[in-house]
């Protein structure tokens, strides 16, 4: 089985940190998938580069298109289903209506998982700059009525330079900040804390946080695979793994094509 983790960015120009980013990629990766599936790391072709451009929708939602014609590529290219690795699943609802394979968001698996697994979450982001629009995708997704009351998601308050030293390979302040902005989740009745960043989760993953005091941490990368892995086999099985009654009503391949050259003009 071969799926794509769909980066939002453009790949960084520094080779470090890709290298360091890739190798937590993969020992996080390791934690869950099976022996027989190969998951590999997209970044788009061209489009945002800069995390600081990634602070408004606007310029994301011009982004989408760049990460939906990626995913449109790895469908032609053979994998057997797509994976945001952002919890803002940039383009992972046009996916579903135009991809055969199965389009998994990760934002949207661990908020269905956080479900099974407690009464009530709260998410955990990099940017303070993010919470209004997740807010939003919380909305989007129907959990309204599952997260916590007060301040659902919440953001690290480590400045973005900090961060970004941390993830250079100096992770605890970054683990730091993360357990005390959970146990303010927690104070305010989370049952279950989601890492609400594709680039974080690695980091508290491969440093061995499951649990703040007693209240599960989830990777929604993590869950994204394996609700990958078992729509594919769903899929192979023949059994339905999307309506396409309503919402996800798929247009014409022809269709696709049509726009995707008009749109490339």
């Amino acid at each position: 089985m071969k799926l794509l983790l769909q980066s939002p960015l453009v790949m960084p120009s520094d080779p470090e940190i890709i290298k360091l980013s890739n190798t937590l990629l993969e020992e996080t990766v390791k934690l869950v998938k099976r022996a027989d599936t190969e998951v590999l790391k997209k970044y788009i072709e061209c489009g945002i580069s800069s995390l600081d451009h990634y602070d408004y929708a606007g310029l994301r939602y011009l982004n989408n298109v760049e990460i939906l014609k990626s995913m449109i590529r790895a469908e032609k290219d053979g994998y057997d289903a797509v994976i945001s690795s952002c919890w803002f699943d940039p383009g992972i609802e046009a996916a579903k209506q135009l991809l055969h394979i199965p389009a998994v968001g990760s934002a949207e698996s661990s908020m269905l998982m956080a479900c099974m697994m407690g009464f009530k979450f709260a998410v955990i982001t990099s940017n303070s700059k993010f919470i209004p629009h997740m807010t939003q995708l919380i909305d989007q997704y129907r959990m309204s009525d599952r997260v916590i009351s007060r301040k659902p998601i919440r953001s690290l308050s480590l400045p973005g330079g900090e961060i970004m030293n941390c993830l250079a390979g100096n992770f605890n302040p970054l683990i730091q900040n993360f357990q005390e902005i959970a146990k303010g989740c927690i104070e305010d009745e989370a049952e279950v804390v989601i890492i609400g960043c594709g680039l974080i989760s690695p980091i508290i993953s491969t440093s061995g946080i499951q649990y703040v005091e007693d209240v599960p941490i989830i990777n929604p990368i993590l869950v994204g695979i394996k609700v990958a892995e078992m729509m594919v086999d769903f899929q192979r099985a023949g059994i339905p793994i999307i309506s396409r009654k309503g919402f996800y009503l798929a247009p014409r391949s022809e269709d696709i094509e049509t726009v995707l050259k008009l749109i490339s003009k």
